[in-house]
């Protein structure tokens, strides 16, 4: 998603520079043919865009970095198995132990 937020702030500001010396990305050169303003419009809109997607996606990944692993949280953490509980053995009148 980093990438597309980056390419939408290239595109974004990228067009509004060239816009003020004569030219324009070939791949936008239509938002002018709404006017100047819907042009501006959609340039503003492309760097928002480009914006949202990188905060986004700064916080989706803060405190995980890019070759770490997720650290597991208490609720996904993996139950230990029941251990039987010891059996008491109590001995019957005649000594000897129940259970033998």
């Amino acid at each position: 998603m980093k990438q597309i937020a980056l390419l939408l702030l290239l595109f974004g500001i990228g067009s509004a520079a060239l816009n003020f010396v004569g030219y324009e990305f070939r791949l936008l050169s239509w938002i002018d043919t709404w006017g100047e303003t819907v042009g501006w419009a959609i340039r503003g809109a492309l760097f928002v865009a480009g914006v949202v997607l990188y905060v986004i996606d700064m916080r989706m990944n803060s405190g995980h970095g890019a070759d770490e692993a997720p650290q597991e949280t208490p609720h996904e953490a993996p139950m230990a198995a029941p251990q039987p509980e010891p059996q008491h053995h109590q001995p019957m009148a005649g000594g000897q132990p129940q259970g033998q």
